[in-house]
């Protein structure tokens, strides 16, 4: 038997070939940053409008979400505005509310041409006509048609009530 030094041995004869293999480095880069998109656009697409404090709202089973514009809730302790804080500016009393002498509600009224005032004064043009409007389920249909119509004479003609899913 002689000895050929170009002949392979038997451990390369049975050596499997190499595969392509990805660097770990690259697929945990690549991972990080697809969970980091995925959370920024979990965290861009959350609720807009925060759930206003001993507000009940109605149930049901539209599927649209609100837009954040001009927001305000109505419960059985007048109507305020919903800056999204725990501070609450009351608009309109309940005994306000209950009049039936008063169509349009003068705080909302003042509230609302404020706001369009703000817009042009930092040049933003003129607003959407949206309001958000969170309802309790307990107030009285006259108390939102007032609200609806102190909206409707400051051009505020598209409303997205907010309700809870079912």
């Amino acid at each position: 038997m002689t000895f050929d030094p170009k002949a392979p041995s038997k451990g390369k004869k049975h050596r499997s070939p190499p595969t392509a293999m990805p660097k770990m480095t690259s697929l945990m880069d690549m991972m990080t940053i697809i969970l980091l998109f995925l959370l920024v656009q979990f965290f861009a697409t959350g609720e807009l409008v925060k759930r206003a404090p001993g507000v009940e709202l109605p149930s049901s089973t539209s599927q649209g979400n609100p837009t954040k514009e001009v927001s305000v809730y109505l419960s059985p302790r007048g109507l305020f505005v919903d800056s999204g804080t725990d501070r609450e500016e009351i608009l309109a009393r309940p005994d306000e509310l209950s009049d039936e002498n008063l169509l349009v509600l003068p705080g909302l009224n003042n509230f609302l041409r404020n706001y369009q005032n703000e817009l042009l004064e930092k040049g933003k043009g003129v607003h959407k006509g949206i309001i958000t409007i969170q309802g309790d389920r307990r107030i009285s249909y006259q108390w939102l048609l007032k609200v609806i119509q102190t909206c409707v004479n400051n051009e505020f003609n598209t409303f997205d009530f907010v309700v809870e899913r079912v």
